[in-house]
């Protein structure tokens, strides 16, 4: 029997973006796996795109409302997620910047 590899794929844009899996899905603790990987991947262009917009002089109140937290947030709960993405952004970044400048220092 033939199976395909795991793949996941974004699609589409802006509101309209979404994931597709392809591929086989059977094995489910493999796909937990392939979609943790995946959300680091994602975390990390996150922390990078922050990471732009802070050196382009933009705000964390710009950032924020870009991540879609809300000044009226409605609950706490809303608020804890998109601070939580906003710290790990930042922690990110700051990782990132460590590296670069540990690089820059062995050159």
């Amino acid at each position: 029997m033939l199976t395909s590899a795991k793949k996941l794929r974004l699609a589409g844009h802006g509101s309209r973006l979404r994931v597709r899996t392809h591929g086989d899905w059977s094995d489910a603790l493999a796909g937990v796996g392939e979609c943790c990987r995946a959300s680091f991947a994602l975390d990390k262009a996150l922390a990078e795109s922050i990471g732009r917009a802070r050196s382009a002089g933009r705000s964390w109140a710009e950032i924020g409302k870009a991540l879609g937290a809300a000044e009226n947030a409605q609950t706490w709960a809303e608020k804890l997620e998109v601070n939580s993405r906003i710290e790990l952004a930042r922690v990110a970044s700051h990782h990132d910047q460590r590296a670069s400048d540990q690089r820059e220092i062995a050159d």
